[in-house]
């Protein structure tokens, strides 16, 4: 079996062969369809009373096949380090805010899926492309099971980026950052 990763809330699908990533799927946004989520975010943001006035990088990213508002930057953990890591968590310590925002503009694209993602952040995809799509096409490539599977994520919750995983059956373990995931690896391998 080849190394394979699943991106942006299962809207591509790379393998590793060969010493190169090679795309066995991308779930792209068209030219326009872009245009119209971007629109959405900045007007949700705007609207939402949320904009912060400094913001670390882009605020939207444009995935392709997955668009990401990211409310105070794309890049305030890599300029500030742990501080970044902070203020992302206190910004929105309850989810409250970043729930708000996607609820002011998931009625402006409803032909699209918005979702919470992760401290200060929401994603748009395209209706059923979602981190369960991902795990189907995980499973049909590698032949695992649901009970073979073992997934964690930082919104596991409802209206969360992961929680169709769970929903779809496989077993989650809720973790906030990579550190955390790295910890929960760690104590699985040690265990086995």
């Amino acid at each position: 079996m080849s190394n394979c990763t699943i991106y942006s809330s299962g809207t591509r699908y790379y393998t590793f062969k060969n010493s190169q990533w090679v795309q066995q799927y991308a779930e792209d946004f068209t030219p326009a369809q872009k245009a119209k989520i971007i629109k959405a975010l900045d007007e949700g943001l705007k609207e939402s009373g949320y904009a912060v006035e400094k913001t670390y990088g882009e605020t939207i990213e444009d995935r392709d096949s997955q668009i990401t508002l990211s409310i105070l930057g794309q890049e305030i953990v890599a300029e500030l380090g742990d501080e970044g890591v902070r203020i992302k968590e206190e910004w929105d310590s309850d989810g409250t805010k970043k729930l708000k925002i996607r609820d002011i503009i998931a009625p402006k694209i409803p032909e699209f899926t918005v979702r919470a993602a992760g401290a200060t952040s929401i994603d748009v995809t395209k209706p059923g492309v979602d981190k369960a799509y991902g795990m189907q096409k995980l499973m049909q490539a590698t032949g695992f099971k649901k009970e073979d599977i073992l997934f964690m994520g930082d919104k596991i919750v409802p209206g969360g980026n992961d929680y169709a995983v769970e929903e779809m059956g496989i077993e989650c373990i809720a973790v906030r950052s990579w550190q955390d995931t790295a910890y929960a690896i760690e104590g699985i391998v040690r265990v086995s």
